[in-house]
């Protein structure tokens, strides 16, 4: 809207407000501009600024004001949102991974709460859930990122009435006195707000784990805690708080008696599930502790490895299963210890250089030469070779000063190193490929190499029937790193001085990346929002000054899809970042950036999904829901009375995703979000009778009476969505 430089603009518009800025606008088409940082959510609610062009109102009143004129249909997408943050940095990752896991944790934690509460009595912790929203709400607060290098003065009681910044102009403080001894005031805290921030998740992330204890307690049956040494067989149950019916990996640390060398775990019908035992302890041959014990040692291994030598038994162990159970719901298992030896199976093997894993989905294959990078990925079900050909053309026009002819791999690092003034790659040494777990339901890795000096840990998780691989990457940095240098970018600098190197963190081109080059080439590329998915309309996600911005925000994930080839490689992430992408450019995700990186160690988790079709036919919300909510087991204490899963909500083909799942009172209240499925009409059967079933709107208004169907166990109602449409569903007087 003006052609003022980006620094004079956030002036006029966030501390000064220049006089004829709004007549400007009006110049330029906008009649009646809105501007939210004139009110900043996080200062004293009071009008900062007084002008004649100047009306403080609420959007509901602005709307019925202006909102009633005929205007040209405007389609706004994710990318019509445009915004810059430089992703990479350390304070960004910290804050966007420890909100994450908060938000992660939080649904799963509700809906837990509701099926104890309907299932084994408990009362329903709604005030906790609450207040676990509210501390979610605060680190998604925009301070907490928008300003997440400043110091700020805030009062940990209420958070949006105390925040200011300590490098305010004077003529802003008297708006917010400043303590002259802020450490000393009541109320108040010298800190950054994204360590606030970060603060208030860990504390709600301490709320959901105490709700999860207190209901694994009350579904086990009795307080928690594994049955005695040398009882078997042992009963457990698998929980599953996703609106996904499915076949997952659980874990469930159990102690065995002795001469236990393996296990086998049964479902309610009887069939065999697929299970391996990860040694933690172990007992020793009688008379190698009486040798030990005379010499005064206790333990004869501090770290006892997972293989069982002769005399050797199976003391304490991670159960590991390949279950199936129900939507936000859970289903038993019957556990048994076994004297005989297991039936080893691997996957994994090596020629050279090379390390491959041959999975029921996937031929991988890793290259020790070249730093662990993959050399080989084949997608079995579709006969898909993601790397056959020309791993990537290279050959670049328009960025020719990020032009690298040599070949990129998949899984490389790779990014421009300020302190070695050159561009480094995890592939330019030999990484070590060790093998750390590999059965029959799951396979790990360990690559650990050098990117120039500094040192970096990636492990690999490969499951049976899950198609997406999961990394885990860790970075050791020294005092002082610079990576991403400014002064290689292409940006014409036509700002002060002042500012020239002030949109380095912007261009993601020389930031350290995790490179996934492919036989694909250009792609179309999808990525997903809050409810809602968008198709870039970018050919590529660069830009060189503030006139072209364009958006290249990774949320949960990213797909980049080949239209002829109907293929696509789908990327997840832990926390939201920056992807990278255009001609010359495979798909980049963006690890690291920083001008001075404190010292220490950055780690991020992220995952690759190769899939025939589009991202909707491949179930990417499904496969992201299900990634963010694990299952997990707890053995119950003693056996249980029936073996019957347990479902408490099911969508008819799992159309929808379960958002949200509360108790109140009687009455269960359920959000579904169509994210991948048609708008027919489907089923959504509740495992418990209800009396009646409405929409209700947000704030609790009923919008529609619905048909409910009832038996003695359970009722149902016949329901239709639009694609990305989501509504609230309550079923009353549930028994």
């Amino acid at each position: 809207a003006s052609d003022e430089p980006l620094f004079d603009l956030i002036g006029t518009t966030h501390l000064v407000w220049k006089e004829g800025w709004a007549a400007r606008l009006r110049e330029k088409g906008i009649v009646n501009p809105v501007d939210t940082t004139i009110q900043d959510l996080s200062w004293i609610p009071r009008p900062r600024l007084v002008s004649p062009d100047i009306t403080y109102t609420t959007w509901k009143e602005y709307f019925a004001r202006f909102g009633d004129r005929p205007r040209p249909k405007y389609r706004l997408t994710q990318e019509k949102i445009i915004g810059a943050r430089d992703f990479g940095s350390y304070i960004l990752q910290a804050i966007g991974r420890t909100e994450r896991r908060l938000s992660n944790l939080l649904p799963a934690t509700e809906k837990l709460s509701a099926l104890t509460t309907l299932v084994a009595g408990l009362a329903y912790p709604g005030r906790d859930i609450t207040a676990a929203w509210r501390l979610l709400a605060d680190v998604q607060h925009h301070d907490c990122w928008a300003a997440c290098n400043r110091m700020c003065f805030a009062d940990p009681v209420d958070t949006f009435g105390g925040w200011e910044w300590d490098n305010a102009r004077p003529s802003h403080k008297k708006f917010l006195p400043i303590p002259p001894d802020v450490s000393r005031t009541p109320g108040y805290t010298r800190e950054p707000s994204w360590q606030i921030g970060i603060r208030k998740a860990l504390q709600g992330t301490d709320i959901c784990h105490a709700l999860n204890l207190d209901c694994t307690a009350a579904l086990a049956g009795a307080a928690i805690g594994n049955s005695a040494v040398g009882a078997s067989p042992l009963h457990g149950r698998v929980l599953n708080t996703s609106g996904y019916a499915r076949r997952a990996v659980a874990e469930l640390p159990v102690s065995t008696p002795p001469g236990t060398q393996s296990v086998r775990v049964t479902d309610e019908h009887g069939a065999a599930v697929p299970a391996k035992l990860l040694v933690t302890r172990k007992y020793y041959p009688e008379q190698e502790i009486r040798e030990l014990a005379a010499d005064g040692y206790l333990y004869p291994r501090p770290c006892p490895s997972d293989e069982i030598w002769a005399g050797e038994s199976v003391c304490g162990a991670n159960l590991l299963m390949h279950v199936d159970v129900p939507a936000v719901g859970y289903s038993h298992v019957k556990i048994e210890f076994s004297p005989e030896p297991p039936a080893e199976v691997g996957r994994v093997s090596r020629a050279g250089d090379l390390l491959t894993i041959e999975t029921d989905l996937y031929t991988l294959s890793f290259d020790a030469a070249h730093g662990g990078a993959i050399s080989a990925f084949y997608d079995k079900v579709n006969r898909f070779d993601l790397l056959k050909e020309n791993i990537h053309d290279s050959r670049l026009t328009e960025y020719k000063n990020y032009s690298h002819y040599e070949q990129r791999r998949f899984g490389e690092l790779y990014g421009f190193f300020g302190n070695e003034r050159q561009w480094l790659s995890s592939t330019s040494a030999r990484a070590n490929i060790e093998v750390i777990e590999d059965n029959v339901i799951r396979t790990r890795l360990i690559v650990t190499g050098l990117i120039g000096t500094y040192p970096f840990e990636t492990q690999i998780t490969v499951e049976q029937g899950n198609p997406v691989v999961d990394f885990i990457t860790r970075l050791r940095f020294k005092p002082d790193t610079r990576i991403g240098n400014a002064n290689v970018s292409p940006i014409r600098r036509k700002y002060a001085s002042g500012h020239r190197d002030y949109f380095a963190g912007f261009d993601d081109r020389p930031k350290l990346c995790v490179l996934f080059p492919s036989v694909l080439g250009e792609c179309d590329v999808y990525k997903n929002a809050a409810f809602d998915v968008c198709k870039s309309e970018h050919k590529d996600s660069f830009y060189d000054d503030w006139d072209n911005v364009k958006n290249s925000l990774l949320i949960d994930w990213a797909d980049f899809h080949h239209r002829s080839k109907n293929y696509g490689l789908g990327v997840f992430s832990d926390h939201t970042t920056n992807y990278t992408y255009g001609y010359g450019f495979p798909p980049r995700l963006v690890m690291a950036w920083g001008n001075k990186e404190p010292e220490g160690i950055r780690e991020m988790q992220y995952g690759v999904y190769p899939h025939a079709g589009t991202w909707d036919s491949a179930r990417f919300w499904q496969h992201n829901r299900n990634r963010n909510e694990r299952t997990f087991a707890l053995l119950t204490q003693g056996t249980p009375a029936t073996f019957a899963p347990c479902e408490l909500l099911r969508v008819e083909g799992d159309a929808y995703e379960v958002n949200t799942l509360q108790v109140s009172g009687s009455d269960v209240i359920v959000r579904l979000f169509n994210a991948e499925s048609d708008s027919r009409e489907r089923r959504v059967t509740l495992g418990r009778p209800a009396e009646s079933s409405q929409w209700i709107e947000l704030d609790g208004r009923i919008a529609q009476e619905l048909d409910l169907t009832r038996d003695a166990r359970s009722c149902s109602v016949q329901i239709a969505l639009p694609r990305f449409g989501f509504r609230t569903l309550r079923f009353r007087g549930v028994a």
